[in-house]
C-alpha cells in the first residue's frame, strides 16, 4: 500500500498536482521515530545502525509526510544494499 501510495504521489508530481504541505518539525525526535521503525530490520539483518547527533534538538519547516517518504526510502535503500552498517547524522545549525 505504501508503495502504491508514493508511486501515486509521483504521477502527481509529474502533473504538477502535488503539494506540499509545510509545519514545524523537531528533526532529532522525527528521525528518532523513524529509526525505530526499522530497528527490526537492523536486527533482522545484523546490521549495526546508529544515529549521530550533535544537537538534542532542531527544529525546521518541512512537510512531515513527504520528509518521511524521503527518509523511510533512503533507509530501506541502505539497508538492501549494506552488509555492515547504516548510520544516519544529523548536521545543521540550531
Amino acid at each position: 500500500l505504501t508503495l502504491v501510495n508514493q508511486l501515486l504521489d509521483f504521477r502527481r508530481i509529474e502533473s504538477d498536482i502535488f503539494e506540499i504541505h509545510k509545519e514545524q518539525i523537531e528533526l532529532v525526535s522525527f528521525i528518532n521515530n523513524l529509526k525505530e521503525r526499522f530497528s527490526s530490520i537492523s536486527y533482522q539483518k545484523g546490521v549495526d545502525f546508529s544515529l549521530e547527533t550533535a544537537h538534542q534538538h532542531l527544529e525546521m519547516m518541512a512537510d512531515p509526510e513527504a520528509l518521511m517518504k524521503i527518509m523511510s526510502n533512503l533507509l530501506i535503500n541502505a539497508f538492501k544494499f549494506t552488509r555492515k552498517k547504516v548510520s544516519i547524522s544529523i548536521n545543521g545549525i540550531a
